[in-house]
C-alpha cells in the first residue's frame, strides 16, 4: 500500500507548491516561504511516513532552488543562499524527526 500513501503525501506538497508559484506570480510573493514549505513536508511524513517525507523534503529543495534564484537562473544572492542552505538542512532533518516521532508514538 506504499503506492497510494506516497501518492497522497506527494500530492499535498506539490498543491503547496503549485499555490505558492500562483502567488508568487500573482507579483504578491511570499517574503518567508520556509514554513509553507516545512508544513508541506511535516505533513508528508507525519501522515505517509518516512519515503514521504524524504520525496517531499527533495521537491522543496527543489523548488528553494528555483524560487530562491535570482531571475530563475540559479544564482543567489546572500540571504537567498542562506535560505537555500537552511532548507536543504531542515527540510530532510524535519522529515526525520517526525518520521521517528510517528513511529514510535503512533504505531505501539
Amino acid at each position: 500500500m506504499a503506492g497510494p500513501r506516497l501518492k497522497l503525501g506527494l500530492t499535498f506538497t506539490l498543491v503547496v507548491l503549485a499555490l505558492m508559484e500562483v502567488v508568487a506570480r500573482s507579483g504578491r510573493a511570499l517574503t518567508f516561504p520556509g514554513p509553507f514549505w516545512e508544513l508541506a513536508v511535516i505533513h508528508a511524513a507525519l501522515i505517509e511516513g518516512l519515503p514521504s517525507g524524504l520525496v517531499s523534503a527533495a521537491l522543496t529543495v527543489l523548488y528553494a532552488a528555483y524560487s530562491l534564484s535570482q531571475d530563475h537562473i540559479f544564482m543567489y544572492s546572500d540571504e537567498g543562499a542562506q535560505r537555500l542552505m537552511t532548507q536543504v538542512i531542515a527540510g530532510p532533518g524535519l522529515a526525520l524527526f517526525v518520521a521517528y516521532f510517528r513511529r514510535h508514538r503512533l504505531d505501539p
